[in-house]
């Protein structure tokens, strides 16, 4: 995972410190690990994460001392596959080697490890250490850092929450309890020439569990914590559900496989007509989309829609609010989906206002200062129009070649796992902007970028293999299309770490009007004007598909014209026309784009 290449992970692993007793922690996890422990060998789980952001869900093999050869740092062994609950499309691995070296590798999943049960599997041997889903073997890692591996490790499985939300995101003690749960483990030992399974068959079946009951003889319950884990295990997490082995992390007072606690509403944005719900948790689309759940005082609620990738969001489409006003929402009887649901009883919350992106959208990725017409970065969140969600910052003097906007290319988002973009429905030119300022050589660095789906997919960039050092690197995605609202950028790391330095929006079309067929659109678009509220200038964009007549207007209240801002023939294209509200009265405005028999109002509100 990206984290454990820049944090100090001596509190990664149960067995850091096998000895430690629970102590009184504000949370509740759980770890189910064996006794015995293996030297290589193949082992598969099938499991289902936990979807709640700020927790981890894991499968792993871990050497955690003999009384012979008593655990120290430079004995450190670890093999890991990590699913962190904030991330709907990613799986993360990792070795730790002596002296708590990591060498962490992720891939894009064209699934959600939270939303059904995926089959996991390290293959470990002296030469190799692999890692398949679903029976693909999608990451591999040969190096010389794999001889190192040498000491015989336990299997393990744990679910908590660290104290690293730029890693895992933020918790909230609201989404409790999570679970994580596991359908079956198959272990074999390496036998190479002589087995039926795995690479070159080289594995032999030794056992399997159903996870049906606990089998004392096998397992053992962990009951410890380390400096870094926000929850200490407990034995009542570990229970067994109709077949499945079920981790829970919980609070203190209602431990394991128990949920009394309805859905809540954690955070309420509006932008113009569009509000967006978070709960603390995954509802049920019945009781999401049934508009009467929700009364906005001042407001009709036309539509309530649950998010097909993230199920605690919901988009509710309202009619025209008043750009003056703040509303506030009130939700009730909407249900989780536990065995029993529970309902959540009457909750009222402001919504915040947001701003829409102004495209063509440039970032300085890992800046914090805005230049060369690239806005400043920073960290995503609900209320955030974009940002990175993990990673750090980092800067560099080097003089970059192949271009002129050196200041952009000298700073980096780097161990970079996901960046989102909130976009409306649409298609976008995604460009990255990237430049290797480190490595001298090729094959340090290798990584993939995924934007949205595997269709638009970017493999093994070595910047240094292709551009070399200190030069800029450029790749666009043309056409990407968006329908929930969020443009989506994956980073899967092969060898070394991600990192980007710039990023480039451009808005391509729509999805629901006409395009031709390069995808460019064929009715004109008036988009929302940024920023909104203003004082005093703002930007009114629009988007024309072909040469035409076209009048753009500004009015007030009344319907009296304000100003003209254009009147008369221009070609297709973009264009971003400026309005200035010198010598107006704070209120509310509006602006009309008109193009043959095409027509749109939009308000904007002036705030002095």
């Amino acid at each position: 995972m990206t984290r454990k290449s820049f944090i100090l992970l001596l509190f990664l692993t149960a067995g850091f410190f096998p000895a430690v007793p629970v102590f009184s922690k504000d949370f509740k996890g759980a770890e189910y690990r064996t006794k015995e422990a293996f030297l290589y060998g193949r082992f598969e789980i099938r499991m289902k994460a936990t979807p709640a952001e700020g927790v981890l869900s894991t499968f792993f093999t871990y050497f955690d001392g003999t009384p012979q050869d008593p655990w120290t740092s430079g004995k450190w062994n670890e093999i890991d596959i990590e699913i962190v609950g904030r991330y709907r499309n990613s799986v993360q691995f990792n070795t730790i080697t002596p002296n708590q070296v990591n060498h962490v590798s992720s891939v894009f999943t064209s699934f959600d490890p939270a939303a059904d049960f995926h089959t996991y599997a390290i293959e470990w041997t002296p030469t190799y250490v692999s890692w398949y889903i679903d029976g693909v073997m999608v990451r591999k890692q040969t190096a010389s850092h794999i001889q190192t591996l040498t000491r015989a490790q336990k299997l393990m499985m744990n679910t908590w929450n660290p104290a690293y939300p730029d890693w895992v995101g933020t918790f909230s003690a609201a989404s409790l309890p999570a679970f994580s749960w596991y359908d079956w483990i198959k272990v074999y030992s390496y036998t190479p020439g002589t087995g039926t399974t795995g690479e070159g068959n080289n594995f032999s079946f030794l056992w399997e569990d159903p996870f049906d009951s606990f089998d004392e003889s096998r397992w053992e319950k962990g009951t410890h914590t380390w400096n870094g884990n926000n929850s200490d295990f407990i034995t009542e997490n570990v229970t067994f559900q109709n077949g499945y082995l079920v981790l829970s992390l919980t609070n203190p007072t209602v431990t394991g496989y128990r949920d009394t606690a309805a859905p809540s509403v954690l955070e309420l944005t509006q932008q113009d007509t569009v509000i967006t719900v978070r709960f603390s948790e995954w509802v049920t689309k019945t009781t999401a989309e049934t508009k009467g759940n929700y009364v906005i005082p001042g407001l009709t609620v036309k539509s309530a829609t649950l998010h097909p990738i993230d199920p605690s969001i919901v988009t509710l489409v309202t009619t025209m609010p008043d750009p003056a006003k703040t509303y506030n929402v009130i939700v009730q009887n909407v249900t989780d989906r536990f065995t029993t649901p529970n309902k959540m009883s009457l909750t009222n919350k402001q919504a915040v206002k947001t701003g829409g992106n102004l495209f063509p959208l440039k970032i300085d990725v890992g800046s914090l200062k805005a230049s060369n017409g690239f806005q400043a970065d920073r960290n995503y969140s609900f209320t955030q129009p974009f940002g990175y969600a993990d990673g750090r910052q980092r800067a560099y003097t080097n003089a970059i070649g192949n271009t002129d906007l050196d200041s952009v290319y000298q700073t980096d988002q780097s161990a970079i796992v996901l960046y989102r973009v909130k976009v409306p429905e649409g298609k976008y030119h995604v460009t990255l902007m990237a430049a290797e300022k480190v490595h001298q050589a090729r094959n340090q660095r290798v990584f993939d970028v995924t934007v949205e789906s595997a269709d638009f997919k970017e493999s093994d960039i070595d910047l240094y293999d292709r551009v070399g050092n200190s030069k800029a690197w450029t790749h666009t995605f043309n056409n990407v299309p968006v329908a929930d609202g969020v443009l989506d950028i994956h980073f899967s790391a092969n060898r070394g770490e991600t990192i980007l330095s710039g990023l480039q929006i451009d808005y391509a079309g729509t999805l629901t009007s006409v395009e031709d067929e390069t995808g460019n659109p064929m009715t004109p678009i008036l988009h929302g004007n940024y920023p909104n509220p203003f004082n005093p200038n703002t930007v009114i964009r629009y988007q024309l598909p072909e040469n035409s007549q076209v009048n753009l207007q500004v009015f007030d209240v009344t319907g009296r014209l304000i100003d003209t801002l254009a009147d008369g023939w221009q070609a297709a294209g973009v264009y971003n026309l400026p309005f200035n509200s010198s010598g107006l009265a704070s209120g509310v405005y509006f602006y009309r784009l008109q193009s043959g028999t095409f027509t749109a109002v939009k308000p904007m509100l002036l705030i002095k």
